[in-house]
């Protein structure tokens, strides 16, 4: 009998044509998630830019279930913090989860997922993506947080009083509870003259109730989008991502024993029923004005526009003797000049004609 065992220790040919070739396949192992590729990408986007950290925590099968986190602080991000706003992990394909599980200054306010296949998902109730990861693919999921801002409310009374204001707010602001402020500095009571919120983008409002003895003067905002009202006595803020906004209310006390008397606008403005200065005392000019003179236009002076006409002249005022001087108006000292040379020349005349006199009268030699 032929035996296919000898034939092959004789190198027979027969034995490879008879006798059965076992073959033993070879399987490759499956190729590993890094060699499919298969990869999910964590984006971070703050509005605006800011270094706040969020943190992330992942399902087993992304970076071996451990936490991370990310921060979206400009487009340089290793230069302010060693976080970066986004991160890639290799995965087995299937389905994994990322939560975002917190962050400080803003909130989560969008959860988008590009996925070639269509069939990842975001929950932005939970702050959960879904990742379905087919082998090769890449799915990217980014998570969107805005900033917070905040409203300050700054109490100024004039002059400096313990006085307390109530302010209420609209439901964003300190969940719509009541607050107190006072401005006696320096400060002699535990309130405070500033309160500061955060609060979520949008426009928030903050009222002053009316105090007796004091009346709102202003309310004055440093946004430009932001208003104030002394008829409203409110505050409206409206807040951007990120934006800080103060408003300030300024009260006065009123004036009288009345809180309901109000300070005249203008502090100098006189009462009419009160008298005013007395007018100064002047010599009678018979009721000529002299434009652009400081004293009385004298007998016989005419009437300047819009003052009535003069009355009978004045009687002519007396020399003057003694050490008596004009009035020191320009007219005044012109004449007193006018006068001095008069006297002179009087003088020197008289002294002049003495002389000839004198020589006439002398008898001839």
């Amino acid at each position: 009998m032929f035996r296919c065992a000898t034939a092959r220790r004789r190198g027979l040919a027969a034995a490879f044509m008879f006798c059965p070739l076992i073959f033993t396949a070879v399987v490759a192992p499956a190729p590993s998630a890094a060699a499919e590729g298969s990869t999910i990408t964590i984006v971070k986007d703050t509005v605006p830019d800011g270094p706040e950290d969020a943190a992330f925590q992942p399902s087993a099968g992304v970076n071996g279930g451990a936490a991370f986190t990310l921060d979206d602080d400009g487009p340089n991000t290793i230069q302010f913090s060693p976080e970066q706003n986004a991160v890639t992990f290799d995965v087995e394909p299937g389905v994994h989860t990322v939560t975002e599980t917190g962050t400080q200054g803003s909130d989560l306010t969008g959860i988008t997922c590009v996925d070639p296949t269509g069939d990842s998902t975001a929950s932005l109730s939970a702050a959960t993506a879904t990742f379905a990861v087919a082998p090769g693919e890449n799915v990217v999921c980014t998570f969107t947080n805005t900033r917070r801002g905040t409203v300050t409310t700054v109490q100024v009374t004039l002059p400096d009083s313990p006085t307390v204001f109530t302010y209420t707010p609209s439901a964003g602001i300190n969940n719509g509870a009541a607050f107190l402020l006072d401005d006696d500095t320096p400060d002699g009571s535990n309130i405070a003259d500033t309160n500061v919120f955060t609060v979520l983008p949008g426009t928030h409002s903050v009222a002053q109730a009316p105090v007796p003895g004091y009346r709102l003067v202003s309310v004055l905002c440093d946004d430009a989008d932001s208003t104030g009202s002394t008829a409203t006595r409110t505050a409206t803020f409206r807040v951007s991502a990120g934006e800080d906004i103060h408003c300030t209310f300024t009260n006065r006390p009123t004036y009288g024993s009345d809180p309901g008397d109000l300070e005249p606008e203008d502090p100098y403005t006189l009462d009419p029923a009160e008298d005013g200065p007395p007018a100064p005392s002047v010599p009678d000019s018979g009721g000529a004005v002299v434009a652009g003179g400081d004293g009385p236009a004298g007998a016989g002076a005419p009437a300047v526009a819009g003052d009535t006409a003069a009355a009978e002249p004045a009687a002519e005022p007396a020399a003057p003797t003694g050490r008596a001087l004009l009035p020191r108006t320009g007219a005044g000292l012109a004449g007193q000049l006018f006068l001095s040379l008069a006297v002179m020349t009087a003088g020197l005349s008289m002294r002049a004609v003495g002389r000839r006199r004198r020589g006439r009268t002398q008898p001839a030699g």
